[in-house]
């Protein structure tokens, strides 16, 4: 699938774009993907330490090595997969003509209803992934233009859960390690598990800051296109005369 996914966007982005993907360039790719992955699985282990120090989380049993490995594969998939249509496509095209900020919102909307379908799942589980993972990983993308860090940061993130036998967006939790939630809805997401807990919104959004800060510093947030109008009638330029 990964393969699969990966030359189809390739020839897509070729043949329908006439350009090289310069998301998915290969300069720094292997140390984004890295760094990202041990950053989502740390993310991870420090939702559940806030959740384990109040009581919430524990682990009770061991899992199976057939089960981490199905729970890496789906983690892998998924992240890459997801990654490749909301950020590289989705994202990408919107941004060109409404901007940074408001193509962010969206595509973070997107993301949220994506995951409505999920086994256990709700309104509520769907708003908690919209305002972390969506802001998160769009941001990521934003901050490179490429697509390695939300990559690894999402694999990252499902793997550290399924690693420690949480269910990841409500699925059915497999890893090397059996654990339970208990407690609060709010504090643990239930059995939709932490991605729809208010530790981890919380967490995201100051993340997702840091993100959003780092990108204006590098000049990496586009404005939405009446701007350009905006500035090119200011100047006096060709677009003028086309949005007259």
């Amino acid at each position: 699938m990964l393969v699969l996914g990966y030359c189809v966007y390739r020839v897509c982005i070729a043949v329908l774009e006439q350009r090289w993907p310069v998301e998915l360039g290969s300069r720094s790719a292997a140390k984004e993907l890295g760094v990202c992955t041990l950053v989502g699985v740390g993310f991870v282990l420090l939702i559940v330490g806030v959740i384990w120090c109040a009581g919430s989380f524990q682990v009770t049993g061991l899992g199976s090595i057939l089960g981490a490995v199905s729970g890496i594969s789906l983690a892998l998939t998924a992240g890459f997969m997801e990654e490749l249509a909301v950020r590289g496509v989705v994202f990408r095209i919107v941004e060109e003509r409404w901007g940074t900020w408001i193509t962010l919102c969206f595509t973070a909307g997107i993301f949220g209803f994506m995951h409505l379908g999920n086994e256990n799942s709700s309104w509520l589980c769907a708003l908690s992934i919209a305002l972390s993972a969506g802001m998160v990983l769009g941001l990521a993308f934003v901050l490179t233009r490429r697509l390695w860090l939300a990559i690894g940061l999402h694999f990252g993130a499902n793997l550290g859960q399924a690693m420690i036998g949480l269910p990841v967006s409500g699925g059915e939790p497999s890893g090397l390690v059996v654990s339970e939630l208990s407690g609060p809805l709010l504090l643990t997401g239930g059995t939709f598990g932490i991605e729809a807990s208010a530790v981890t919104v919380s967490l995201a959004m100051i993340l997702a800051i840091v993100f959003a800060i780092l990108a204006a510093q590098r000049n990496q947030i586009r404005p939405p296109f009446w701007r350009h109008v905006e500035a090119s009638k200011k100047s006096g330029g060709p677009i003028s005369k086309t949005s007259d």
